[in-house]
């Protein structure tokens, strides 16, 4: 039986798949028209989904950001939540410094973030947490993942120009009437880097015990 469906009609598109594009692409250098080409429909067509670029970068940073909540599941020990959670969003600021600008100036709305990080302060609440307490663990996490995936975007700028952590402290102590800090001198004596992924467990691990101890859970069931 012949189709009767017309030829050369474009494909259908979804919020995920603009979404997908722009990260191909790279939220710095979309255009309405870069990201109909990568999706093989014409500009026209996006105008279904989006009014602008402005509403083009919205919809893929909600995107995102809902994946980056959703990925974190439903099940395992409040630990590992807040863990995948934080990993994922620093994960994806870092690699779309982009999104931290946009979240800033308030071109990200949270009305689709919202019930992705709704299931997770449920997720914990389930496990024994008030609703603040849940509440602050998951801001608790993302901002250690905002703050670390900021230290990564500075960190790579300085290393492409030749100026790591370490020696960055090495001229400081150089200049340095009084010698300057020893202990800043022996982390950069060890290579230390404040975006390396041991500086973030760090961070982690440190805010994930405190959660322990604030609101009376074992340390011995947070995840390494």
């Amino acid at each position: 039986m012949t189709s009767t469906r017309p030829r050369g009609r474009p494909p259908r598109i979804s919020r995920r798949d603009i979404a997908e594009a722009v990260a191909q692409i790279g939220l710095g250098a979309v255009t309405m028209q870069s990201v109909a080409q990568r999706l093989g429909v014409s500009a026209a067509a996006l105008y279904h989904h989006v009014s602008g670029r402005e509403d083009l970068l919205r919809l893929a940073c909600e995107e995102m950001l809902t994946e980056a909540a959703t990925d974190v599941g439903n099940d395992g020990h409040w630990s590992i939540q807040l863990r995948h959670w934080a990993i994922g969003i620093r994960a994806m600021l870092a690699a779309n410094p982009m999104l931290i600008e946009l979240n800033v100036n308030g071109v990200i709305g949270d009305d689709r973030q919202m019930p992705a990080f709704g299931r997770l302060v449920d997720n914990l609440v389930r496990q024994g947490f008030t609703v603040e307490a849940a509440m602050a663990a998951v801001e608790t996490a993302g901002a250690i993942a905002t703050g670390s995936a900021i230290h990564d975007i500075q960190e790579a700028r300085e290393a492409a120009g030749g100026r790591t952590w370490p020696q960055r402290v090495y001229a400081m102590l150089s200049r340095a009437s009084d010698g300057g800090s020893t202990a800043l001198l022996a982390l950069a004596g060890k290579g230390h880097s404040p975006a390396s992924d041991s500086s973030f467990e760090a961070r982690l691990r440190i805010a994930l015990t405190g959660i322990a101890v604030v609101n009376g859970f074992s340390l011995d069931e947070i995840s390494p």
